[in-house]
C-alpha cells in the first residue's frame, strides 16, 4: 500500500499543487487522505513539507507536532524510502507505531513532502498477539527489546494490564525469558516469568 501510495501519481500531483496553491488544492488532497484513513485504519495521518513544517494533520490538529514526530520526518527525508517505526510513545505519550513514506516530484532526486500514517497497535496489533497462535487459559504471547541494562515490554500482556512500553525487566536477570531473548539466546527453556510463574518458553529472534 505505501510503496504504491509512493509511486502514484495522484500522488505527487495533488501534495505539489497543495505546496503551490494551498486554498485551490486542499480539498482534492484531503479527499484521498480521508480515504485512506476510513475505517480507522490508521489512527492518525500528517504530511509534512520538505523542511520539516506539518501542513496537514487527520484529524486535524489532534495531536502535538514535537521532536519525536520530527525525528521520523527527519529519518525519512535523511533516508528516503517507505520507512516502519518500532512501537513508541509519542509526543503525546500514546502507544502506536508508524509507516512513513516521502513523495517526490516527476524526476525528482529529493522528497518534497513525508507522510506519516500512525497505527494505534491497541486496535489490531495487540489483540492479535494476545489471541495467537491458538486459545489458552495461560499462555501467552511477549513482544521485547533491550534497552539499555533493562528489557522492555512491548505489548500489552494477559495476566498484567498497562504494561506496554512500561514494564521493564532486568536484561542479566538468568531465568526471565524476556531477558534471555534481550540478550540474543533462542530456543525453548525453562524460566520465571514477568509474575514470578514459573514457566517453559519458547524464545525467538524477530
Amino acid at each position: 500500500m505505501q510503496n504504491a501510495l509512493r509511486q502514484a501519481a495522484f500522488v505527487a500531483r495533488d501534495v505539489q499543487a497543495f505546496l503551490d496553491n494551498p486554498a485551490a488544492a486542499k480539498a482534492d488532497l484531503l479527499h484521498w487522505l480521508t480515504l485512506l484513513k476510513s475505517g480507522d485504519r490508521y489512527k492518525r495521518i500528517s504530511l509534512f513539507d520538505a523542511q520539516g513544517r506539518l501542513l496537514l494533520m487527520l484529524p486535524p490538529e489532534d495531536d502535538p507536532t514535537g521532536p519525536i514526530k520530527h525525528s521520523h520526518v527527519t529519518d525519512v527525508l535523511r533516508d528516503p524510502r517507505v520507512q516502519m517505526t518500532d512501537i513508541h510513545r509519542g509526543d503525546a505519550g500514546d502507544i502506536h507505531l508508524n509507516i512513513d513514506f516521502p513523495v517526490f516530484a516527476p524526476a525528482a532526486q529529493t522528497p518534497i513532502a513525508v507522510v506519516l500514517l500512525e497505527l494505534d497497535p491497541n486496535h489490531y496489533f495487540y489483540p492479535l498477539v494476545q489471541s495467537w497462535p491458538t486459545p489458552s487459559r495461560t499462555a501467552e504471547t511477549l513482544l521485547v527489546r533491550r534497552d539499555g541494562d533493562d528489557v522492555l515490554f512491548l505489548n500489552e500482556l494477559r495476566h498484567q494490564k498497562g504494561a506496554a512500553l512500561a514494564l521493564r525487566g532486568s536484561a542479566k536477570e538468568p531465568r526471565l525469558p524476556a531477558a534471555m531473548g534481550a540478550r540474543g539466546e533462542v530456543g525453548t527453556t525453562e524460566g520465571v516469568d514477568y509474575r514470578g510463574v514459573p514457566v517453559v518458553a519458547v524464545v525467538r529472534a524477530l
